[in-house]
């Protein structure tokens, strides 16, 4: 409290001209204040001198904090003194200004100042002052929450302008927060798991940002499990908590997070597999297998599990030899999705061996003679075997070609031949019985013998089959005899035979053939109507004439045939143009000639 003490010095003056005024001073002021300032009232300043400690000085002057003697005169007529005091100026240190910070652990104030208001300062002396904090803040402890933070103030700059002033306080205090760290789960993961017929999770890991050395619990909020207990990828989602004597100073801002985990399937592997050999059938299927498994040390008790084949196993090949056999196996049953086979193919290895087969059946037909021990390939019936399978192409053929141990005619001649398997399929079988046994007997030919006249016997040759022939009269060789006709002068007479040779060279002996004795009329031909119209037919009679192998031939006046008949009937019909005609009548061993006039 500044005291103000009042001296009050009356003067009475008696001047010429000169009015007596009352002087009243104040005893003391805060630094700042004029000489002029210590008057309690206003006055005329005019014409009054002032003294401070006995030097002049002017009415407005500003003197630093001490005591002084102030006098003030008006010439010689007047004179006031008076003990004057200036105080050091009282200023407010300003206002702490702390910055709320979000919690790192420590109690440190990070962002600080102090407002001032320099406008207490004289601006004279503004230069040389300062009002600053003497220590660095701090919370008075690490956690969030909400604080009243203080710091000491002083005065700082010029000594001799600072002596001037005073600080109200030296403390100085403010409110600020720590607000908890916001952070956020990351990093959250599941262990893959192999199936165990649970739902279980193991392993799971999650993180946050925290400040080192704080001790907080950081964990599920809720138990986590897999929504399936079968082989899968899944997604997974975590609620978290933080706990902790630290725990406070954190919060979630997210508290869920998601990933992704598997449950593997176990593997179950075949350590063997068997195929049996078989014998051949013409398949490829396999008859007897088995094979090892480690499926029952690998499955889970009560799951229902079991290993099958995608496709039954099978040769790779039908036919004989020594194979490797693949099999594809696969699992099977309600939980078979959680284990997988490994992926190497089982494998072994096992033989197709020939079927045992004999053949039978073997036989050679009677042939007609042809001069040769030849059996004709269409008399022989191949062996067949029994138990060949269907669409098999297998068959039998000659180690050599058999033949008749004589060319000669005869009856059951044994027939031995060697035989063999050959065809696409051959390898598949194994021939028991090679050698068989037939009996086959050389005949005479069938009756090619034809009589053509009384006298004329002759040999049918019309796909022209046929290139020589020797003729035979009751087994006596006819020598000279060699055409495909014989006539027998001296009438025919017992039977006749012919070696005919076919054009491949193969001989055949007819057999024996009695001709018909017949006795002929004369041969006749008519033509009627003769002369013929034009445009009209005629026709042309042939009678007591063989017609076998027969032509009619008709030649126009210029020799050239405009009509052949072949294989003339008794009466034959024909058209011709006007004009002379000259016919003949060919057959075998017979020619007759006639005319014919057109109109």
């Amino acid at each position: 409290m500044n005291k103000i003490v009042s001296v009050f010095l009356l003067f009475f003056l008696v001047l010429q001209n000169v009015t007596a005024q009352n002087y009243s001073f104040k005893s003391s002021l805060e630094y700042g204040a004029e000489i002029a300032d210590f008057f309690v009232s206003d006055f005329d300043f005019d014409g009054l001198e002032f003294y401070v400690n006995g030097t002049k000085t002017l009415k407005s002057t500003v003197y630093s904090a001490g005591k002084y003697t102030l006098k003030v005169t008006s010439g010689e007529d007047f004179s006031a003194e008076a003990e004057i005091e200036i105080s050091k100026k009282k200023i407010n240190p300003g206002t702490l200004i702390v910055g709320s910070k979000i919690y790192d652990g420590t109690s440190r104030v990070r962002e600080y100042s102090l407002n001032f208001d320099e406008t207490q300062i004289l601006e004279k002396d503004r230069f040389g002052v300062v009002v600053r904090l003497q220590n660095t803040p701090y919370f008075p402890a690490k956690h969030a929450g909400e604080y009243n933070v203080s710091a000491i103030v002083s005065l700082g700059g010029y000594y001799w302008i600072t002596s001037n002033y005073e600080l109200e306080t030296n403390i100085v205090s403010t409110t600020a927060r720590i607000y908890q760290k916001e952070t956020t789960p990351y990093g959250f993961s599941v262990a893959d798991k192999y199936y165990d017929g649970t739902d279980t999770i193991i392993s799971p890991r999650c993180t946050i940002n925290i400040v080192k050395g704080d001790d907080i619990a950081f964990k599920l909020a809720e138990k986590i499990i897999y929504p399936s207990k079968n082989v899968g990828t899944y997604t997974l989602t975590g609620k978290f908590k933080i706990e902790g004597p630290d725990g406070g100073n954190y919060r979630l801002t997210v508290d869920e997070a998601t990933t992704e985990a598997k449950i593997l399937p176990l593997t179950v592997s075949i350590s063997s597999f068997y195929v049996a050999d078989k014998v051949y059938d013409g398949t490829k299927k396999v008859y007897d297998y088995s094979f090892i498994s480690d499926i029952d040390s690998v499955k889970i008790d009560g799951d229902d599990l079991e290993i099958g084949f995608l496709s039954e196993p099978e040769f790779p090949l039908k036919d004989v030899g020594k194979y490797t056999v693949t099999a594809n196996f696969t699992l099977r049953g309600a939980d078979a999705q959680n284990y997988v086979l490994e992926t190497s193919v089982p494998e072994t290895e096992a033989q197709i061996t020939p079927m045992e087969i004999s053949i039978s059946g073997f036989s050679v037909a009677d042939k007609f003679y042809d001069g040769t021990k030849r059996i004709p390939e269409m008399n022989i019936t191949m062996p067949v075997a029994d138990g060949i399978v269907d669409g098999d192409e297998v068959f039998t053929d000659f180690s050599s070609v058999p033949e008749y141990p004589s060319k000669e005619i005869g009856e059951n001649y044994l027939i031995e031949a060697d035989f063999f398997l050959v065809g696409e399929d051959k390898e598949n079988y194994l021939l028991l019985n090679s050698a068989l046994t037939a009996y086959s007997s050389i005949i005479c030919g069938e009756n090619l013998i034809h009589q053509k006249f009384y006298d004329v016997v002759f040999i049918s040759n019309y796909e022209r089959e046929y290139s020589g022939y020797q003729w035979f009269k009751n087994g006596e060789k006819l020598e000279g005899e060699t055409k495909q006709f014989f006539c027998d002068k001296d009438k025919f007479s017992g039977f006749y035979q012919c070696e005919i040779t076919k054009t491949d060279g193969t001989k055949i002996l007819s057999c024996p053939y009695y001709p018909e004795i017949k006795v002929l009329k004369n041969p006749e031909i008519k033509v009627f109507p003769n002369p013929i119209s034009s445009g009209s037919p005629a026709i042309i009679k042939v009678e007591n004439i063989d017609l076998e192998d027969a032509e009619i031939m008709i030649f126009n006046s210029k020799g050239q045939i405009v009509k052949r008949i072949l294989n003339p009937t008794n009466e034959n019909e024909v058209v011709l143009p006007s004009g002379e005609f000259s016919a003949r009548f060919v057959s075998f061993g017979k020619r007759m000639t006639f005319k014919m006039i057109v109109k």
